[in-house]
């Protein structure tokens, strides 16, 4: 018998034509039966030993295939019952986020387009400005319907900043982070 976990919820196990008759003796057995039934519940707690998935706490669906040698092989998957998310109003449409970013190379150009930004996009759902590299890097989480217009803003002031996980890690550890919240305005607000 050989088994394999497949996932956090799921185990493969595989019975050899010669391991098949010592856990069913007669032969073969409709699915329902009592004798496939026992077997299930064997391999099950086998399982469970195993794995550390609780088959046994658990609904459990089990899959039975014929291998081509003549064995058997079962696939066992605990059901997740973890809660359910809570439903949305009617009509209610989540509003997808995006991360964008540009570079300034001066003080009065990012100013400029924190300027732009809050009478253009009152809604950033997020700001963070960096230093790195004798040069300011202004991180906006945007909603991804004003995409065109935030990226408009972004040019006409810097340049687009590239902003990859491998850019924002090395922005954390290498970069000084001036804002880490609410950027644009603390920007607007410091000009003042």
């Amino acid at each position: 018998m050989t088994m394999e976990q497949l996932s956090a919820y799921t185990v493969k196990i595989q019975l050899s034509q010669e391991e098949l008759p010592l856990l069913l003796p007669q032969g073969t057995y409709p699915s329902d039966s009592e004798p496939v039934l026992h077997m299930i519940s064997f391999l099950l707690t086998r399982a469970e030993a195993f794995t550390g998935i609780p088959f046994t706490q658990q609904q459990v669906t089990a899959e039975l295939l014929s291998a081509s040698d003549g064995g058997l092989i079962l696939y066992l998957t605990a059901m997740d019952h973890s809660p359910p998310m809570p439903k949305k109003a009617a009509g209610y449409k989540p509003h997808k986020t995006k991360r964008i970013a540009a570079a300034f190379v001066d003080r009065i150009p990012l100013q400029q387009c924190c300027t732009v930004l809050q009478h253009s996009l009152p809604q950033i759902p997020a700001s963070r400005l960096y230093q790195f590299q004798q040069q300011w890097i202004l991180l906006l989480q945007i909603h991804t319907q004003n995409e065109s217009c935030c990226k408009h803003i972004l040019q006409e002031y810097g340049r687009l900043y590239p902003h990859s996980p491998l850019q924002l890690a090395q922005l954390d550890e290498y970069g000084i982070c001036l804002h880490p919240h609410n950027a644009v305005a603390r920007i607007l607000k410091g000009r003042s």
